[in-house]
């Protein structure tokens, strides 16, 4: 595994509701920024995206995990194995199921993008953030 993808898993940690107060979603944006490509619109744009609100209800962190893969197989495959961790894909029912917390799912998201990035894959910039 790279250093840098190292330190991008560290800091997904560090930054999630740190002293930023970065959501979920936010802190797995800004560890990986660099990797990505992300500015600070896009990183402000996904606040939205946190504590559950992501579309259908989706966990923050695995939304904006897979936001930043092009390929639908390696999306899904990521997905799965969040699954497998957390129980579910769905904020709401990881948090009732109290069995994996919030700090949790974005450790668990940062340590798959680092995966991915150490197998030779590129990250790239979400489609619906703004330049």
């Amino acid at each position: 595994m790279s250093d840098t993808s190292t330190i991008s898993q560290h800091n997904a940690l560090s930054h999630f509701r740190g002293e930023n107060r970065y959501n979920c979603a936010q802190a797995i944006f800004q560890a990986f920024a660099s990797q990505a490509e992300i500015n600070e619109a896009c990183l402000r744009q996904y606040h939205r995206h946190g504590s559950g609100r992501a579309p259908g209800g989706e966990c923050g962190a695995l939304f904006a995990a897979k936001a930043m893969i092009s390929d639908e197989t390696k999306r899904e495959a990521l997905a799965t194995r969040f699954i497998e961790a957390a129980g579910s894909d769905r904020c709401r029912d990881i948090r009732r199921g109290k069995s994996f917390s919030c700090a949790q799912c974005v450790q668990k998201a940062a340590d798959e993008l680092a995966g991915y990035l150490a197998n030779g894959n590129q990250l790239m910039r979400p489609k619906d953030c703004r330049a």
